[in-house]
């Protein structure tokens, strides 16, 4: 034992950190998705291989050594949503941002521009006037099909079908009854809403969310595809009282603090809070 302390060198405790780094951020990649089944799946496989290979049960255990020739494959095929994740979280990372240089820093100045450029619009009421010029003038609009009808029958049966983890729905629910004054959620709610969502809201943003996970070409809907649908099912279900209106408070600014106040759940690993 103390030759092994002996032995021990800074590098491998470099090694044994960033190992513990890496297993860490996959496990909270994988939090709160199907990927901790099938984890769980490929577990109980490694341990029937050790199982079948001591007990002699020689058919068992061909088949399980031949699966393992294509695990590589298979885990990239399972996990193809929770990798793209990862991937996508790594390249947002300050570190791989700072390394971008000055292309990160022009496409930054971009979107500043495009930003400033709407603020101004808005401020000028170019919009309105840019739609009316084009809705009322000599130019008429010529509408094309893009879609039939069996299409977007399949698209909706398609959006349906998307699974929705129950930690998700629990939370749409949370933010709808949060919506209502007498659950004290937050102050202003409390102050400025005299009537909350009803569970439409709930059914409606279940439903965009779907559809959000499917434009990002994901199986199934995360808590932050909920959140982002949320102003949108219900800035127009809050019925507000006339302080809001005395105090310039819309519904966006009360959705806004009701998101605040009501953060996404923490989720834990098979089932732990």
């Amino acid at each position: 034992m103390w030759a092994v302390v002996q032995a021990f060198r800074v590098r491998d405790a470099v090694d044994i950190v960033l190992v513990a780094a890496v297993l860490y951020r996959v496990l909270v990649m994988f939090r709160g998705t199907r990927a901790v089944q099938m984890l769980a799946g490929l577990g109980g496989l490694i341990v029937a291989a050790f199982l079948a290979r001591h007990l002699e049960l020689f058919s068992s255990s061909w088949i399980l050594e031949n699966f393992w020739s294509v695990w590589v494959l298979a885990l990239v095929v399972l996990f193809q949503p929770e990798f793209r994740r990862g991937l996508a979280q790594i390249g947002h990372n300050s570190f791989f941002r700072a390394m971008l240089g000055a292309r990160g820093e022009q496409q930054s100045h971009v979107i500043d521009d495009v930003v400033k450029a709407a603020e101004s619009l808005a401020g000028k009421r170019m919009g309105g006037l840019i739609v009316l010029e084009r809705t009322t003038g000599a130019a008429m609009a010529e509408a094309r099909p893009v879609a039939d009808g069996p299409t977007l029958e399949a698209m909706i049966r398609l959006t349906r079908q998307v699974p929705v983890p129950d930690h998700v729905t629990r939370h749409a629910v949370d933010l709808v009854i949060a919506t209502h004054p007498d659950r004290d959620t937050t102050a202003a709610i409390t102050r400025y809403v005299r009537f909350g969502a009803s569970p439409r809201a709930a059914q409606a943003m279940v439903l965009a969310a779907k559809a959000t996970a499917l434009l990002d070409g994901r199986p199934s809907v995360a808590v932050d595809d909920v959140r982002a649908v949320a102003p949108a099912a219900l800035r127009h279900r809050l019925v507000l009282g006339y302080e809001a209106a005395a105090d310039d408070i819309t519904a966006d600014d009360l959705v806004t603090g009701l998101l605040d106040a009501v953060g996404p759940p923490a989720v834990g690993l098979r089932g732990a809070p």
